[in-house]
């Protein structure tokens, strides 16, 4: 008996996208920190004092320690941009795997100067839920959290969902017995297409909402991945065999079928290792990539370069990573990779450039481009991976790519690496391969660190067009009307004079304050999580006016 399990990908996704890119100029100069004590300024006053002292698109970096005590003098029309990042995770994955996730992290702001105003109820701007309460509400995004589905014994011919089972390839207008899962029963399955490898079948039961030019949308989209992706997949994983749902079949079997969500399913192969066999579904709906008459090829070439490269993260697993049993990796490796490079199959096939800085401005579904405006969407935990983790792994690639390496070769690099985990522990606490962190640092130098690049990834995307300072900049989008309150990362608070907030963070995520300075003012900053006397909240500040 054989258990099929099931990575899902959220429905909202199959119409978005995501992507970044990096300054060739090199790190703008980080200022020194200056402290003072405080000068009797009472027992609600912070001690001692970071004195700011900034120029525009000057930096600073900040230990938790140093941002308890921002004092800012006044300077009409001043705005600075105070990035934050909860260091747990990733100094977790120093010595065992991500997960499973602490509690949440309240990150606060305060007027600090003394004043009376500090009596004030403290405003809380935003609430997210912790780890147990996200396995209750979204099983989906907990990648040891997998479905299964029990299997028929023996291995009967052409029973595709059990995956050594066929013994030949696939031929188009072929008619084979498949099995939706679901609770679900067995029906027929028609051969609509085949690319390379990559084989597309439509489950009958569900075939009128297939719209009319599903076939040559399918082409598009199943020849670029064939074409460009996997040999990159290939490449990046070290892989000496493609992804297939069967050795002898040597092909991919890709359904596309009634479901709430697409997803990718792997068999677990007890002798040989998890991850050998794969099988894709595209949820067939109206208003899908192959039901939707109207809606660009691109969305097609998405969905299915998502599915697609979940396979070759598994095969990944089984080759030069095995044993494993549920957990593929973390959530911003697994989903951010895969919406990452799905993203890219579609800039790249559009010929537009990742460092061209451009404005993603489509507004219909039949622009081809259309998938691309969500590089423009808010992120907020990069962490749960999908387009948040997506942004996060393409300011990776930025870096390299600035420092000039190869597109592919910087791309090979960070998704790898990501799956490897930050120091090469993955999420069932096994060691495999580097790690990210000394990948980049091959690169990048031995300086290189999570915490710095995730605070320079957070500042990037808050600060993206507002900012003359080459290092926090998102060279592939082009802010359209850039601000604090529209760009990709958006500040928790405007903290101003007499300002007390509160913002309650998912653990291991990052975010950012808007400081109007033009009053100037002392405020502290700090978390909820004290040990031995310090927080794992450190912090980089930006002036931007």
């Amino acid at each position: 008996m054989h258990t099929l399990r099931t990575l899902v990908i959220a429905p909202w996704l199959c119409a978005l996208a995501v992507v970044a890119a990096c300054s060739t100029a090199p790190d703008a100069t980080v200022s020194p920190v200056v402290s003072e004590p405080a000068l009797g300024l009472g027992a609600t006053a912070c001690s001692p004092k970071t004195n700011v002292a900034l120029a525009v698109g000057a930096a600073q970096r900040l230990t938790d320690k140093e941002a308890a005590c921002l004092n800012f003098k006044a300077i009409s029309g001043s705005r600075y941009l105070l990035a934050y990042v909860d260091t747990r995770l990733v100094t977790q994955a120093e010595r065992k795997a991500e997960s499973p996730w602490p509690d949440s992290a309240i990150v606060i702001v305060d007027d600090a100067s003394g004043g009376p105003f500090l009596a004030a109820a403290r405003t809380q701007v935003g609430t997210e839920v912790g780890a147990e309460a996200l396995l209750a509400i979204a099983p989906h995004r907990v990648l040891d959290n997998a479905k299964a589905f029990m299997v028929p014994s023996g291995c009967p011919l052409l029973n595709t969902f059990f995956p050594f089972c066929r013994t030949t390839p696939y031929a188009i207008g072929e008619n084979i017995t498949h099995y939706p899962g679901g609770g679900r029963p067995a029906g027929t399955a028609q051969i609509l297409t085949i690319k390379g490898n990559l084989v597309v079948a439509v489950f009958q039961p569900d075939a009128a909402v297939l719209v009319p030019n599903a076939k040559p949308r399918a082409d598009s989209a199943l020849t670029w991945v064939a074409k460009r992706n996997i040999p990159l997949l290939m490449r990046a994983f070290s892989l000496l065999n493609p992804a297939t749902t069967s050795d002898e079949s040597g092909q991919l079997y890709i359904a596309l079928q009634a479901a709430s969500s697409s997803s990718t399913s792997w068999w677990p192969d007890a002798v040989n290792g998890h991850g050998r066999w794969a099988r894709e579904t595209i949820a067939l709906t109206p208003t899908s990539a192959f039901g939707d008459v109207s809606a660009s090829y691109t969305n097609a070439l998405q969905i299915l370069g998502h599915e697609t490269t979940h396979a070759y993260q598994y095969r990944w697993r089984y080759e030069h990573g095995s044993p494993w049993q549920n957990a593929l990796g973390t959530g911003w490796a697994v989903e951010g990779g895969a919406s990452f490079l799905a993203q890219e199959m579609i800039r790249d096939r559009l010929g537009i450039s990742f460092t061209g800085n451009t404005q993603f401005s489509a507004s219909s579904t039949q622009d081809p481009a259309f998938p691309l405006i969500a590089y423009g969407l808010r992120v907020r935990n990069f962490t749960f991976g999908y387009g948040d983790g997506a942004s996060l792994l393409r300011d990776f690639v930025q870096r390299l790519v600035s420092r000039g390496m190869a597109f592919d070769d910087a791309m090979s690099l960070v998704l790898l690496g990501a799956m490897e985990g930050w120091y090469g522990i993955n999420e069932e606490n096994q060691a495999h391969g580097l790690g990210l962190t000394r990948r980049m640092q091959q690169v990048l130098g031995q300086g290189w660190n999570p915490t710095d690049a995730l605070l320079q990834w957070t500042m990037s995307e808050a600060a993206d067009d507002l900012t003359a300072n080459t290092t926090y900049q998102n060279v592939t989008k082009r802010s359209y009307n850039p601000s604090t309150a529209t760009n990709t990362i958006r500040p928790d608070a405007e903290i101003t004079p007499g300002s007390s907030v509160s913002v309650s963070r998912a653990p291991g995520t990052s975010g950012v304050f808007e400081i109007n300075a033009a009053a100037g003012g002392t405020y502290r900053a700090s978390s909820n999580i004290i040990k031995n006397g310090v927080t794992p909240i450190e912090w980089l500040l930006l002036r931007i006016k």
